[in-house]
């Protein structure tokens, strides 16, 4: 009985086992074929990758090339060499339009109105400027530097209209003739170097705007839309050399040496200069600088000779003086202002006319809101008779008797539309408290070029600038 149970086991253990043998066959088999496939796939992967590392490598080889080609963007999203520099240029720029009116006697004719720099003729659409500034600043790290203005509209043609730089240029257009403002004019253009001097010498050499006094050409850093009578009385641009470096965080100097007093021109008609000098102190609320130029001045124009045609030939006979002296101040957090002093003289009376100029011009500008403001500015000006003397009456006369004392009270509200843009306003009244009526507020009253004289003007003008 024993024995039969124990065939009985060892014949059921055995079919089990044969039956369990039978079934891993198939089992290992497949172990097998997926060893097999994965060995086949790292092959793949590795032939695919010594593929990419070959195309790597020829993409860097290519990049190589086409980088020293300076036609290849790196990282940064910049080419090469001239990537890096046009990323230390800052570009900026301004467009402002105005309509101006003037309130004037009902005979008066629109055309041809003196003492204003860019807003001459009355009742008319005007585009003043657009300002295209390129500016690459000197730095411990990079010393060399350039700066260009290009200028383009109203302002570009009172520039070129001024044959040598000055406002008061005795040029006039033919009234209704639309000439000059059609091209750009080249503002400034200098090269600079900061010479390891020091707290750091720069040197500016070229054509570049004058650091006297406090109103500019640019319409965005002046408190009123016009400029004022002390801005006609000091240099605009010069042409030469300029030095200027920081004593301390506060105090700076200046020196310079020029073609000229009033003149940008590269052609000089002889060889003396003119020479600039400056010291400014500029604390937190509070600055005061004093400028002064002397030298030769043989241009044409009021403040230059007195329409002999004759060449500067050294000495008194073409010398001017400019002494000037500016203070400005932020009374509170909303209220800032400036006063102006300029004296000119020109010491000559062979080409130029002998005599005087004195003035002072105040200013302050109240921040009602973040985006409105209100301005005001009063200007005082005595020019003696032979200073004068080669503005001229209706007749084409030289006007060489009497002196001329001019008063110009401006008020101007702005108010910031967006963050770039502004709108402003302003009226401005002009009067001669001599009394006699002269060219400085003439206007054309006959259309057929000849000339009128007021003792008086008063100018309403609207201005929209962007800037970017």
């Amino acid at each position: 009985m024993r024995s039969k149970l124990i065939t009985a086991v060892a014949v059921v253990t055995s079919t089990f086992l044969g039956t369990s043998v039978a079934a891993a066959d198939p089992v290992q088999e497949q172990l097998r074929l997926m060893e097999q496939r994965m060995a086949e796939m790292e092959d793949r992967l590795q032939a695919t990758s010594e593929k990419l590392e070959d195309a790597e490598a020829k993409v860097q080889q290519q990049q190589s090339v086409l980088s020293d080609a300076g036609l290849a963007e790196s990282e940064e999203g910049i080419r090469s060499a001239a990537g890096t520099f046009l990323q230390m240029i800052d570009v900026s720029g301004l467009v402002a339009a105005s309509y101006n009116h003037r309130f004037l006697g009902g005979s008066d004719k629109n055309l041809f109105i003196g003492n204003s720099f860019r807003h001459r003729n009355a009742d008319t659409f005007s585009l003043d400027q657009l300002w295209l500034t390129l500016d690459k600043p000197t730095t411990e790290e990079s010393r060399a530097g350039f700066h260009t203005d290009l200028l383009y509209g109203e302002s570009a043609r009172a520039m070129r209209n001024s044959a040598v730089g000055s406002p008061l240029s005795n040029r006039n257009d033919t009234p209704g003739v639309d000439s000059s403002d059609q091209d750009f004019y080249l503002f400034s253009a200098y090269a600079s170097y900061l010479a390891p001097i020091g707290n750091g010498i720069r040197f500016d050499l070229g054509k570049r705007d004058t650091l006297m006094g406090i109103e500019r050409v640019k319409t965005n850093v002046n408190f009123n839309v016009t400029q004022g009578r002390m801005f006609q009385f000091i240099p605009i641009t010069n042409t030469g050399l300029l030095a200027q470096t920081n004593v301390s965080d506060e105090i700076s100097i200046a020196a310079g040496v020029f073609n000229d007093v009033y003149a940008d021109t590269s052609i000089d008609d002889s060889r003396h200069k003119a020479y600039f000098s400056q010291i400014a102190f500029q604390g937190d609320r509070f600055g005061f600088k004093v400028d002064s130029m002397v030298g030769k001045n043989s241009g044409s124009g009021l403040l230059s000779d007195d329409g002999g045609g004759n060449f500067c030939d050294g000495g008194n006979a073409c010398r001017t003086a400019v002494l000037e002296a500016v203070a400005t101040a932020e009374l509170s957090d909303q209220l800032e202002a400036w006063f102006q002093f300029v004296w000119s003289r020109h010491w000559g009376d062979s080409i130029l006319a002998k005599g005087d100029m004195h003035g002072f011009a105040t200013a302050a500008r109240y921040h009602i809101t973040d985006d409105t403001h209100v301005a005001t500015r009063l200007e005082y000006a005595r020019l003696e008779s032979d200073f004068r003397r080669t503005q001229a009456d209706s007749n084409g006369d030289p006007l060489a008797a009497g002196h001329e004392e001019l008063l110009t009270a401006t008020f101007t509200l702005g108010h910031a539309l967006t963050d770039s843009l502004m709108l402003r306003g302003e009226f401005r009244y002009d009067r001669n408290l001599a009394g006699s009526k002269i060219q400085t507020f003439a206007i054309d009253n006959s259309g057929d070029g000849s000339v009128g004289q007021r003792e008086n003007q008063l100018l309403g003008i609207a201005e929209l600038y962007y800037e970017f």
